[in-house]
């Protein structure tokens, strides 16, 4: 039996406070409750829903909870991406990056014309350009996959990078905007501890993701091969 609650007590220090929480609770008495903060351990609750599956099923003998997915960490690796195939169109092509990179070229002229003001002025070119740049950051991903990674990469960060293996990716699809529909576009995959991540790209049209989202399934399946 599974239950949820939306609320459970507990103490921090000499105060009582409640925080929202899954609770599981077994045929047998024994109750188990996972705290849930703000989304940020939301695999965590699907990896012991997925324990929990497998020992109602009869997979294992015993249902243990796991608090944390620290055991499930995957250590920063950086593949070869010289043959890398990148998945990548011109930024030109992108109505958002001409829209929100006026807006930053707009805030750089009002912070050169306000160079001589109070700062407290200049405040607000400068807000406005780390807003939207931020914006720019998050919706320019592309895509660098070779025989064993998946690399996501932001044209306007280029520092940043995060990799996959691809037998840490346990599904991997293409996801629409959910609020504006047609204009943003996403990759979602989900790894091994049911960690679930989403990349928006406005430097990809639909064909490219399916055919990265194909490529990616078709590794696995001959990596998977490879090893049997």
């Amino acid at each position: 039996m599974v239950t949820v609650r939306g609320k459970t007590r507990g103490n921090l220090l000499f105060m009582f406070y409640a925080y929202e929480s899954c609770s599981v609770l077994l045929d047998n008495g024994e109750e188990h409750s996972i705290a849930v903060e703000n989304y940020l351990n939301g695999n965590v609750i699907r990896m012991n829903f997925d324990r929990l599956n497998r020992f109602v099923l009869g997979k294992s003998v015993k249902f243990s909870v796991v608090e944390n997915d620290e055991e499930y960490q995957f250590g920063h690796e950086l593949p070869d991406t010289r043959t890398a195939i990148k998945y990548m169109q011109s930024p030109f092509k992108s109505f958002n990056n001409y829209f929100f990179g006026g807006i930053c070229l707009g805030a750089i002229w009002m912070m050169v014309q306000m160079k001589y003001t109070s700062p407290f002025v200049v405040l607000f070119p400068v807000g406005m350009f780390a807003l939207f740049y931020f914006v720019l950051v998050i919706q320019n991903h592309y895509f660098l996959l070779t025989n064993t990674h998946l690399v996501v990469r932001s044209l306007f960060l280029p520092t940043w990078q995060r990799v996959f293996r691809l037998d840490n990716i346990n599904n991997i699809g293409y996801a629409e905007s959910e609020d504006i529909q047609n204009t943003e576009t996403a990759l979602k995959l989900m790894t091994k501890n049911f960690r679930i991540y989403r990349f928006q790209s406005g430097l990809m049209n639909e064909e490219m993701f399916h055919d990265l989202i194909q490529a990616v399934n078709r590794r696995q399946a001959e990596s998977g091969q490879n090893r049997s």
